[in-house]
């Protein structure tokens, strides 16, 4: 197909083909920018459906959540949205996790696990936690936050969807402006949103593109 439209083209007069040529470079460089926009969009999920036990939304031992409003409506989005209830996790500092300044993982992880065990009856929550470093301060927020998700929830917040929802933190914390509830909750209905998204699909892109080129044409050859 592609010799023939070489062919035809050819035939033209130069300035002629030159258009074309333009008007080909553009269908290419929209169909990148679809492309480009679909990679941060993670493949469409079915959201769990009845599988949550319901609990509190959160357990603040350090007492640094003013506004429970605002944290909890972000969480009640994702739990909406995907079918797992984020818990969110405060954890007073213990040398028990951390090595100097750094966050021991494999033990973070394990305490994690024994939290889940005791505190979920179901495989659909994912605990969002917070481990305090020494000399930390809801100013400076100096700790780690970590993951960890039951084996339902890990249906839905699988490797790509943490990358996504490590990414919408990464920003949302960046935001001086926000308070911590606002970062936690934006983070969260933000994964959602995206992680439930419809994926772009490879037929979806080459209707456009199709599309595109016919209305070129037409309004090429009209002009003629």
């Amino acid at each position: 197909m592609l010799w023939r439209l070489k062919r035809v083209i050819r035939r033209l007069p130069l300035s002629d083909q030159l258009e074309i040529w333009i008007m080909i470079m553009v269908v290419f460089v929209i169909t990148g920018m679809v492309l480009t926009k679909s990679e941060g969009i993670a493949k469409q999920k079915q959201a769990l459906d009845g599988l949550v036990i319901e609990t509190a939304w959160y357990e603040d031992s350090l007492k640094w959540i003013d506004n429970e409003k605002v944290l909890v409506k972000g969480l009640k989005k994702f739990y909406q949205k995907t079918g797992v209830q984020p818990y969110i996790l405060f954890i007073p500092y213990s040398n028990q996790y951390w090595n100097g300044l750094k966050l021991d993982i494999e033990k973070a992880e394990r305490y994690l696990n024994s939290v889940y065990n005791k505190e979920f009856s179901d495989g659909a929550h994912i605990i969002f936690a917070y481990f305090e470093s020494k000399n930390d301060s809801k100013a400076e927020v100096k700790g780690e936050f970590q993951c960890f998700c039951g084996q339902d929830a890990a249906i839905i917040v699988d490797e790509e969807a943490r990358d996504i929802l490590w990414g919408y933190f990464r920003r949302n914390d960046s935001k001086i402006a926000l308070s911590l509830e606002e970062k936690i909750s934006n983070t969260f209905s933000e994964t959602a949103e995206s992680i439930m998204k419809k994926e772009v699909r490879i037929f979806d892109i080459i209707a456009v593109v199709l599309a595109i080129m016919i209305v070129i044409m037409v309004v090429y050859w009209s002009k003629r």
